[in-house]
């Protein structure tokens, strides 16, 4: 419950994928007002390219009435959106993967200042995929921030921090799915820091800054002259989307599992090189430096199956080349 030092927020929610909706409930199940949320606009999606919401719209269509004010503009910096939102009176505006930068006409609408949820420990990674980046550069610990919008990309002023631990075997989707908890429960933090008016604001040290970048289909092929390693990490990485990919005999293959193997086995080959089959674990790949053990694959226009499966069904053999170009790439 709000403390008597406490006051009740006038809060609007700004998010749209899976990641935001335990934030959503959580703000929904406090003390403050949520009188508005604001997501992406309905995208065409699926193979029959139908409409489809976003997560966010889907899961407040689930509630019980009486539901907060729904918005979905196309553009949220546009003159008649932030006219929408200043009507509101707010608050605070806390945002949480809404898809769409504030500027600062929009910044400056709330009566106290905008909040955003970033999956991971700023100034580390700042930018549009951090999980992704996070399991790509094999870190082992990666957090949320809670930090204090401005004009840049990530770079406010943070006012809270849950770091998270990243396991040997997780995915982008097992993190993501751990962080927007995570999330939920710095948020929670957050708006009774703001409350109670206790809210830090601690510089970022731009001089630690990485950046993430938008992960792009192209992003997600296999160069297997890397280590295997970093291969490994590349699978993580790109798990649920765009999804790690190579080339056998011309056709795509996505490469959904794979884990690195204990010791070197059969010969030592050129990276991309089919060194063994290993019964029904895999097929052990050379690297750059190593061997990985593929366990499971999905080849073009089929569904996902074991690499034995694999094996068996397209006839790969010892000495056979993943990759397209013949450089190990792809």
């Amino acid at each position: 419950m709000v403390g008597a030092s406490e006051r009740q927020l006038d809060i609007v929610f700004f998010g749209s994928p899976e990641f935001a909706v335990p934030s959503l409930h959580a703000l929904r199940d406090s003390d403050h007002r949520l009188v508005a949320v604001v997501t992406q606009p309905d995208r065409p999606a699926g193979r029959g390219r139908r409409l489809t919401p976003p997560p966010v719209k889907r899961a407040i269509e689930e509630w019980p009435a009486p539901r907060p004010l729904l918005l979905q503009p196309e553009k949220v910096n546009s003159s008649e959106a932030i006219e929408q939102l200043r009507e509101l009176r707010s608050d605070l505006f806390a945002s949480a993967a809404f898809g769409q930068i504030f500027r600062p006409a929009l910044l400056e609408v709330p009566a106290i200042g905008c909040i955003n949820l970033h999956a991971s420990l700023l100034p580390k990674y700042r930018g549009a995929a951090p999980i992704q980046h996070a399991l790509l550069n094999g870190e082992r610990e990666t957090g949320v921030t809670v930090m204090w919008m401005d004009p840049g990309m990530d770079t406010g002023e943070i006012l809270l921090q849950r770091p998270a631990a990243i396991g040997p075997d997780d995915t982008a989707a097992d993190l993501f799915a751990r962080l927007a908890e995570v999330a939920a429960e710095g948020l929670m933090t957050a708006l009774d820091l703001i409350a109670r008016g206790e809210a830090p604001r601690i510089a970022q040290d731009d001089a630690q800054a990485t950046t993430a970048p938008m992960i792009r289909k192209g992003d997600a092929e296999v160069d297997w002259r890397r280590p295997a390693g970093a291969v490994r990490d590349l699978i993580r990485a790109m798990q649920p989307w765009p999804v790690a990919f190579s080339h056998h005999r011309g056709r795509m293959l996505k490469i959904l599992g794979a884990c690195l193997a204990d010791a070197p086995r059969g010969s030592a080959g050129t990276p991309g090189e089919i060194a063994e089959i290993v019964g029904d674990k895999g097929v052990l790949v050379q690297t750059g430096e190593g061997q990985l053990l593929i366990t499971r694959v999905q080849p073009e226009s089929r569904a996902a199956m074991s690499a034995a499966e694999y094996v068996r069904g397209y006839h790969l053999a010892v000495g056979d080349r993943l990759g397209r170009t013949g450089n190990g790439i792809g």
